[in-house]
């Protein structure tokens, strides 16, 4: 558990005591593996909170209305789909929303060349809040199709993934691509797979502030029957 305004304090220079905690799930995680052309790569999470929803939501000093997930890589597949597939707790608790770096469509196939497809032909609670972010260049979670072919990564596209949603009629979605333009990078000297893997794994510290008021002004609504 974190406590939301603190994060955000320690980025903006401020110090302040708030009497209640969110409760912020983060799943930062990618299994040690071959990928990228018989590379292996593995990082130890930021933080690694294993079960912590069954725990985290019951603290004493847990507003029940804030209680997030985020997630980095694999993690952040897994958040959204917590999220938006479980969307309350063990203990009964809504939660509000989701945020992820590196991860697009948790519901999807788990290769976009897969022969037989396993993806989930409905996807549930659209309107969940989500808070996507994407680097320019991805090789592991691609910003664009054309990422995804030239890398043959693992997974599926950030920017498809946003497109699907909001044609689906999703409100609560804000999109977030690091580039000099806002905009998925084309892939060539300034986009490879090189740069693509090193940026995958360079967590967006930056964004923090943003992410986090975006979680603040999306609380949940009342608690749900256990």
């Amino acid at each position: 558990m974190t406590d939301c305004q603190s994060l955000t304090d320690r980025h903006t220079g401020h110090s302040r005591k708030w009497e209640h905690y969110c409760a912020v799930l983060m799943y930062c995680t990618a299994l040690p593996g071959k990928t990228l052309r018989g590379r292996y790569f593995k990082f130890a999470p930021l933080v690694s909170q294993g079960i912590g929803p069954l725990r985290l939501a019951v603290h004493e000093k847990a507003d029940a209305s804030q209680i997030y997930a985020l997630g980095w890589s694999m993690g952040g597949y897994f958040s959204q789909f917590y999220v938006m597939y479980h969307h309350v707790t063990a203990g009964g608790n809504v939660l509000a929303a989701a945020g992820a770096y590196g991860a697009a469509n948790p519901f999807a196939d788990l290769r976009h060349n897969a022969s037989a497809s396993c993806a989930m032909e409905q996807i549930p609670h659209i309107q969940t809040p989500l808070y996507i972010i994407s680097a320019g260049c991805d090789a592991m979670s691609p910003c664009s199709e054309e990422q995804l072919e030239a890398f043959d990564s693992p997974g599926n596209a950030c920017t498809p993934w946003v497109d699907l949603l909001r044609s689906l009629g999703a409100q609560n979605v804000e999109f977030v691509i690091l580039s000099s333009t806002g905009e998925c990078l084309p892939v060539g000297l300034k986009c490879n797979d090189n740069i693509g893997l090193r940026e995958h794994l360079t967590w967006p510290d930056s964004q923090m502030p943003s992410l986090l008021s975006f979680f603040r002004s999306h609380p949940a609504g009342t608690k749900t029957h256990q």
